[in-house]
């Protein structure tokens, strides 16, 4: 067994329906590659399937983690990995599902990440451009890395410093990370199924999909979390989308109306980038979600493919 499912395309297109047709249809369980599940606590902004809705199909990879905890894809790329072999022991397909790209990469590429942050390391370089400037924290990343300095702005002061940190942390240039970003990893046979539409026609469902999620308690959502975990503002969980857009909003600085109007914008710009960075895997088998009921047909695929 070296066969794996993904379902990629963007933000409301109606991944995660599909992934629970497909997973009934063929007795499996569902891998979440979205970077925002994996928090506690974050549900209504995240879109993430609630316990009914998952109809006793089981899901990994959400609800790991609380928002002020550290989560990489380093960490979900170990966690999966392990998921895989499981699954593949009871003869049973992983499907992977969400629109995290490089979530998603971690597994169909051979990437290879090079640690969790180290923030002493980071603190020092923080107090090091503070002393000296940027021009020369961004001669140290040349002495040691010429190829990501060469390929850094010196001004982008945030990733001279991570460079720096991995160089000094692990022994290894983020350079070398980046070399086979694109090289395919060919333990596994994936199909990979993307889910595309009119523009317009995604733009508007993900515009009526805020309405919804505003009307399901969402502000609500995101003050419990702020009471919860005080820190909340400083964290990466709190720069997702739909969150980062409330904050403000709480905080009396933007009305109701602008709330709902950025949550929408940012979301739309998401899916933008979501196209952009699916489109570069030629693997994709493309389906139209205007084409009528398209599961019946892309399960059809799947049985002849898991065939061979």
């Amino acid at each position: 067994m070296n066969k794996l499912i993904f379902i990629i395309g963007p933000t409301g297109v109606g991944k995660s329906n599909l992934s629970l047709y497909l997973a009934k249809s063929l007795e499996t369980e569902i891998i979440s590659t979205d970077s925002m599940q994996i928090y506690r606590f974050m549900n209504i902004g995240t879109a993430k399937v609630t316990e009914k809705e998952q109809e006793n199909i089981r899901h990994h990879c959400i609800d790991i983690v609380n928002p002020d905890e550290l989560f990489t894809v380093d960490d979900f790329q170990k966690m999966s990995s392990e998921i895989i072999k499981n699954l593949w022991a009871k003869n049973k397909i992983p499907i992977f599902v969400g629109g995290t790209g490089l979530y998603a990469n971690s597994i169909l590429y051979e990437l290879k990440f090079l640690g969790s942050p180290n923030y002493e390391i980071r603190e020092h370089y923080k107090n090091y451009v503070e002393k000296f400037g940027a021009k020369k924290l961004h001669e140290l990343l040349e002495k040691v890395d010429p190829l990501t300095a060469s390929k850094i702005h010196e001004n982008n002061v945030k990733r001279v410093i991570r460079a720096l940190e991995i160089y000094e942390d692990t022994g290894r240039k983020m350079s070398e990370q980046n070399l086979n970003f694109r090289a395919i990893n060919k333990k596994y046979d994936p199909f990979i199924i993307g889910l595309s539409g009119e523009r317009e026609l995604i733009y508007n469902r993900i515009n009526i999909r805020v309405e919804q999620m505003i009307s399901d308690g969402l502000v609500e959502e995101v003050k419990e979390i702020l009471c919860q975990f005080p820190n909340f503002k400083e964290t990466i969980a709190s720069k997702g989308i739909g969150y980062k857009e409330v904050i403000p909003y709480l905080d009396g600085k933007i009305s109701k109306e602008q709330m709902i109007a950025d949550i929408q914008q940012h979301s739309r710009n998401y899916a933008k980038r979501q196209w952009t960075w699916f489109k570069k895997d030629g693997r994709i088998r493309w389906y139209d979600i205007q084409n009528g009921n398209i599961n019946e047909s892309i399960l059809k695929d799947i049985v002849e493919w898991s065939k061979q």
